[in-house]
């Protein structure tokens, strides 16, 4: 299977940095409600690697020979390389991450939690390092099935009314002539469409050890390459406080944009 194949309703445009990145979502979005302790692993492995690539983007050594994740996190927030809400978001995620890797812990609703987090901490790093003028939409649910539980539910359906919303607002704005019901028809159309395109690749039988082996080498692969990229920028990329100060501004700019206030409630209640 070759990871330009597989596609993610949340985090395709993280292709751009890096394909490992996308297939990580992917592998997150699948297992959220048949395996959602896989599903937390996978947003842990996604969080660590977005962190490290932070780290590199700011000359921060991210080697976890080094460093553990929560040192790099509060390192690129002393370096105002993210804001703290982003610090909370990536802390919530190692945390979670950790009781799902460590003592077999993760539920449905955590899950998706976890997804969401992730996505805001991607969306917020590709229009900050990346491309500050992309849109790149609101946060895809998954696909409810009929062993899902009541409270994953309850959360896919608040999201899923958000997504479709959006995307009428998005269709109308494009001047797509329909009403409100079809705009928001067409918008579930396109998020079942999007879950259906998953590559087939990714079902949960495919989670073998070899597959987890195979994660694991890319990771350290693409950890090793961000440290030699450091190496060849000397020993840090030595940006001047004129410089630090024009990118900090510019990344809170982005959070204003990306960031509603039940978000920022949101992430008050987890301080």
């Amino acid at each position: 299977m070759s990871s330009d194949t597989i596609q993610s309703p949340n985090f395709q445009f993280l292709e751009k940095i890096d394909p490992l990145l996308v297939e990580l979502g992917a592998r997150a979005e699948r297992y959220a409600l048949d395996d959602p302790n896989t599903s937390i692993i996978k947003v842990r492995q996604l969080g660590e690697l977005l962190a490290q690539i932070a780290a590199s983007k700011n000359g921060i050594r991210s080697d976890s020979r080094q460093k553990d994740q929560r040192s790099l996190i509060d390192e690129l927030y002393r370096s105002r390389a993210i804001p703290a809400e982003i610090q909370t978001l990536f802390h919530t995620i190692r945390m979670d991450g950790n009781d799902a890797n460590h003592a077999m812990k993760g539920h449905e609703g955590q899950a998706i939690t976890l997804l969401r987090h992730a996505r805001k901490i991607a969306v917020w790093y590709f229009r900050s390092y990346v491309d500050g003028n992309r849109k790149l939409g609101s946060f895809v649910p998954p696909m409810a099935t009929a062993d899902t539980g009541n409270e994953a539910k309850e959360e896919i359906e608040k999201y899923r009314a958000l997504y479709e919303a959006a995307e009428a607002e998005r269709r109308k704005l494009e001047g797509i002539a329909a009403d409100e019901a079809e705009l928001r028809r067409l918008a579930e159309e396109d998020r079942e469409r999007a879950f259906e395109e998953q590559n087939v690749a990714l079902e949960l039988a495919e989670e073998s050890e070899a597959a987890r082996a195979n994660d694991a080498e890319r990771l350290e692969a693409l950890t090793a390459q961000l440290s030699a990229e450091l190496d060849k920028q000397s020993e840090t990329v030595n940006l001047t406080a004129e410089a630090v100060q024009l990118q900090a501004s510019h990344n809170e700019q982005v959070l204003r944009e990306e960031f509603t206030e039940d978000d920022t409630r949101e992430i008050i209640d987890m301080q």
